[in-house]
């Protein structure tokens, strides 16, 4: 599974396209930070080492040890000291595991080839923030995320439930709000009044008929709303007509290396980059966008934050940073 570093949502450009369109560029810009920078969504997993004979080991990038073992015997979380001490950076990994001196278990890395098993997460980064939502699923198999808010879910985002990591695919069939129209609406009206305004949030998109819309701001009953979204006709629609909503998304279960597992009203965070890593991303995906929008003819400009990108030039001064600054732990792992 390659993981996604933006959402859809951060390419240019979202809204008139269809979202598996932009998660295909969103996955291959991906792809290509993770093949030359490193991984950023923690990765769950053993990984073998070989022995020093001395009382360091330096390893890969891990964010968190949840167990080693040397030459078979294990290791207690008072044998080993996790080295730098504050890790490289805020939510950053450690990349020398050291003997503690007063370790019972041994007094150095058995000198052996393949002999130390670390058991942790692995990568540059784990932060994760609260997406306001709460899911329940019942088994570990359904393919299914149901939340009540999904202001903050978008493919391509990987979530967080209990210990659980689910990669988020796409959107699910829109459901019934149980909330409808208070007003006729003509094709252009981007101010709709509803039922009750308190059934939605802010950063959702509902479908009227056939016509989807993505919430900008509520105030009251009133939704302010951009319409047409995910490339569907502006249209008139009558007044009491329902309002549908997506909450539904298709997930991979059990991503990055963790279990899948059922959960009953948990809590639904989501895992972020590193500003810089994220605006790569965006900026890689909304250029292969451009690119294609042009049929690869010519320099497709792409402006972004007072930057300007041709399509024929790669964002160098923002790749050059974004590895400065995230490969140190590879080049500097004592």
């Amino acid at each position: 599974m390659t993981r996604a570093y933006c959402t859809i949502e951060d390419v240019k450009g979202f809204g008139a396209d269809k979202p598996g369109d932009l998660l295909d560029f969103v996955r291959s810009a991906s792809q290509w930070i993770e093949t030359n920078i490193g991984n950023f969504t923690p990765i769950v997993g053993t990984k073998r080492f070989d022995g020093t004979g001395d009382i360091d080991l330096t390893v890969d990038p891990i964010l968190s040890v949840t167990s080693i073992t040397d030459d078979g015997d294990s290791l207690d979380t008072t044998d080993y000291l996790l080295y730098p001490r504050n890790k490289w950076y805020d939510n950053g990994p450690y990349t020398r595991i050291r003997i503690d001196p007063d370790a019972l278990t041994l007094n150095a890395w058995t000198w052996e080839e393949d002999i130390v098993a670390i058991v942790g997460s692995w990568g540059l980064y784990s932060e994760t923030e609260d997406t306001g939502a709460t899911t329940t699923q019942a088994d570990n198999s359904t393919a299914a995320m149901v939340v009540d808010d999904a202001s903050k879910i978008y493919p391509g985002a990987v979530l967080l439930v209990e210990t659980e990591q689910e990669f988020v695919t796409g959107y699910g069939s829109a459901t019934d709000s149980n909330v409808n129209l208070a007003e006729a609406l003509d094709a252009s009206e981007e101010d709709i009044t509803t039922g009750d305004g308190t059934a939605f949030n802010i950063g959702e998109i509902i479908k009227i008929d056939f016509e989807q819309m993505r919430i900008l701001d509520i105030q009251g009953n009133d939704l302010y709303v951009t319409r047409g979204w995910n490339k569907t006709k502006r249209t008139t629609h009558a007044d009491t007509t329902d309002i549908y909503i997506y909450r539904t998304f298709t997930v991979e279960r059990g991503a990055n290396g963790t279990v899948a597992a059922a959960h009953t009203s948990k809590t639904v965070s989501r895992y972020v980059v590193p500003f810089d890593v994220k605006y790569l991303c965006k900026q890689m995906a909304s250029l292969m966008r451009g690119k294609e929008d042009s049929n690869y003819a010519g320099k497709t400009a792409n402006i972004e934050l007072g930057e300007v990108f041709y399509m024929d030039e790669f964002p160098n001064k923002v790749l050059d940073r974004v590895k400065a600054e995230y490969m140190k732990p590879r080049r500097f792992g004592k």
